[in-house]
């Protein structure tokens, strides 16, 4: 084997050895996590990919499939609670989190489970919770607004310009 080769095997040796390190202090770490239910659907693909990166990540979680005994029923409580029925939904600390609306990837969900699961976590009280979700309401309809008026800027100008042909035909007629 050349020199560059064994030098390539020894440093992907290294990383995969510092990256398993770093899991098993992650593990360590999320041992001592809350309770972490999740809702699943058995022929659901996010779900399995969900419960894998749980699983690496050490996060003791109960799975609550959707056909096991009463599980339809409390799931639908909280679809009629939260008006989402997902997979997976995620129940910690008495929060849900549910995928495109609290979060947009699996690792992103992840790092808000660590973060609502820690034991020092403390859920805010219900009026300054519900007024910072307003604030982040209102951000996000200023940010759409934003984004619609940008989009429309061509599609204004491409108008105002058909108008102007228009005036001087109208005008050379």
């Amino acid at each position: 084997m050349t020199t560059e080769k064994t030098l390539k095997v020894e440093i992907k040796e290294e990383l995969e050895n510092q990256k398993e390190i770093k899991r098993e202090e992650n593990r360590k770490l999320n041992a001592n996590l809350r309770e972490v239910i999740l809702y699943t659907k058995e022929t659901c693909p996010y779900c399995i990919n969900f419960i894998k990166l749980l699983d690496d990540e050490g996060i003791k979680f109960i799975n609550k499939e959707i056909k096991q005994e009463g599980i339809r029923e409390e799931f639908n409580k909280m679809v009629s609670l939260t008006g989402q029925g997902v997979f997976p939904t995620i129940l910690t600390n008495d929060n849900y989190l549910i995928p495109n609306r609290d979060f947009r990837s699996m690792p992103e969900g992840i790092e808000m489970i660590k973060s609502i699961a820690h034991p020092s976590y403390e859920n805010p009280p219900s009026n300054l919770k519900t007024i910072e979700m307003l604030k982040q309401m209102n951000a996000n309809f200023r940010s759409s607004f934003e984004n619609i008026q940008k989009d429309l800027s061509p599609l204004k100008k491409f108008i105002a310009d058909i108008q102007k042909e228009i005036a001087e035909e109208e005008k050379n007629a």
